[in-house]
């Protein structure tokens, strides 16, 4: 069951370990930016949570953070760093950083990509992504 609690304004900047790695720094890009504010609930009584609250972007529906809970407090936080891939559709975005905290056990993890490791309409072989090279993937 999911419902939206409402448009609300993000709140302020994503998480980041400190100290950051590579010269990171926490993203306050979405800081300000109208988002949905949407409640998931859990169908499964014994599942690690019981509700999660995302933050979608109004335009890009990208979403930059996700809230979980159990018995009513906030347990983990996953933010999303998202950037736009400057086409035409504001929906084409990809992801800089996933930084995630479990308040529970203290617990921190980050995934990064550095600047210029992503890239698209790049030229490829045409067949790349052939019927055979997609039998090779799925053994």
């Amino acid at each position: 069951m999911a419902g939206s609690v409402g448009k609300i304004r993000f709140p302020g900047c994503l998480g980041m370990l400190d100290p950051a790695p590579d010269g990171l720094e926490p993203s306050c890009e979405a800081t300000g930016k109208e988002v949905y504010h949407l409640r998931s609930l859990n169908r499964s009584a014994n599942w690690w949570y019981d509700y999660r609250d995302q933050y979608i972007d109004t335009t890009t529906f990208a979403d930059y953070r996700a809230e979980y809970y159990r018995d009513g407090k906030l347990i983990k936080v996953i933010d999303k760093d998202w950037r736009s891939m400057e086409l035409a559709d504001p929906r084409a975005q990809y992801w800089r950083y996933w930084y995630g905290r479990d308040l529970r056990s203290g617990g921190e993890g980050l995934a990064w990509v550095k600047e210029g490791q992503v890239s698209w309409n790049d030229r490829v072989n045409r067949n790349l992504w052939s019927l055979a090279t997609l039998r090779k993937l799925s053994r």
